[in-house]
């Protein structure tokens, strides 16, 4: 009995280190990754704060970089005409897949009143959304379009770029609006018309293979 008494009293303070020891670890892992998590939150701010929503800084533009803020300004044109286009088409096979549903629908005899409602009021803030877009990018390559060795150059395009700064603002919020409204108000219809829609593959399936 005192052989394991004695061996009771070597292991506890064992056993509490090493449990001191992982608590410290995950502590330190814990602490380490709310360290990174502020610096990023902080850099992303600071991004924001210095332009970093249109890619460009809100600089005071001179006859010496006049040149380079347009070089600046012609590829973010770029990046962000691929990526309108990509989400115009994005926007425009969700509307696809919609009127898909809603032939099935029609075809069964189900009232399809609502989501055709909803589509049409859908397709609206889409096609707004391209118009946007399109005011953007007009706006940007009127930016590019600036003599900058006029006397009036640098100011006239400082002018520009305020302007597509806040056209920008305009197409993110025209995207989501878009998003919103079918995430409060599209998917709920759809799902509800969906769930009423008899599933004739399998049907169909089976009469081809007779």
């Amino acid at each position: 009995m005192k052989k394991i008494a004695l061996a009771s009293l070597l292991i506890l303070p064992v056993i509490s280190l090493s449990a001191v020891t992982v608590s410290a670890h995950e502590n330190e892992t814990e602490s380490g990754r709310r360290f990174q998590y502020s610096r990023w939150s902080k850099a992303r701010s600071l991004w924001r704060q210095k332009g970093g929503v249109l890619g460009i800084k809100d600089w005071k533009i001179t006859d010496k970089n006049c040149v380079a803020v347009q070089n600046r300004i012609a590829k973010k044109a770029e990046s962000l005409a691929k990526a309108q286009t990509e989400k115009q088409e994005k926007y425009e096979r969700i509307v696809a897949r919609l009127e898909s549903v809603i032939a099935k629908a029609n075809d069964q005899g189900l009232d399809t009143t609502k989501l055709q409602e909803d589509v049409e009021i859908l397709n609206e803030k889409v096609q707004l959304y391209a118009v946007q877009a399109a005011l953007l990018n007009s706006k940007l390559a009127e930016a590019t379009d600036v003599d900058c060795d006029s006397d009036e150059g640098p100011d006239q395009l400082q002018v520009i770029l305020q302007e597509a700064r806040t056209q920008l603002k305009a197409v993110r919020e025209a995207s989501k609006d878009v998003h919103r409204f079918i995430r409060e108000t599209v998917i709920s219809g759809l799902r509800e018309l969906k769930s009423q829609i008899v599933d004739t593959s399998n049907e169909e399936e089976s009469t081809e293979s007779e």
